[in-house]
């Protein structure tokens, strides 16, 4: 799944919890989301650990790599 249908699933309320289980803002995480911004190695693994694991490193971030971080 990626980020956009992600977080398109949930309420603005759950949105928010995930935001702050990320320890983001439900901001940047649109703008991830809409691609204007790429994550780096912490965000990614806080996004995949904050959804319980629906998202991942390849979902967030198609060009990362373990060996990158």
């Amino acid at each position: 799944m990626n980020l956009q249908n992600y977080i398109d699933s949930l309420s603005p309320e759950q949105l928010q919890q995930f935001a702050d289980r990320a320890d983001t803002s439900v901001a940047y995480i649109k703008q991830l989301a809409t691609g204007h911004r790429k994550a780096g190695a912490k965000s990614i693994f806080n996004l995949i650990a904050a959804s319980d694991g629906v998202l991942t490193a390849q979902s967030l971030r198609p060009d990362f790599t373990k060996s990158a971080a």
